[in-house]
């Protein structure tokens, strides 16, 4: 849109249906990481653990999340 038509803006919003995604927590996940990791002198990848999380984001209603 070149110009701003709050009339084409209003209805845009009001066709707009949010879904619902919810994330795992993300800081707990990475604190018990790092406690792992200090406790074994190893840290597991940290793209295991970024996949890992990946996996737990609940998707409502969303096929694929990309």
């Amino acid at each position: 849109m070149h110009n701003l038509d709050p009339k084409i803006l209003e209805a845009w919003l009001g066709d707009f249906e949010g879904k619902r995604i919810i994330y795992p927590d993300v800081a707990s996940a990475i604190v018990d990481w790092i406690i792992k990791g200090l406790n074994t002198n190893q840290w597991a990848s940290s793209q295991a653990l970024s996949d890992c999380l990946w996996q737990r984001v609940e998707l409502s209603d969303i096929k694929e999340f990309v």
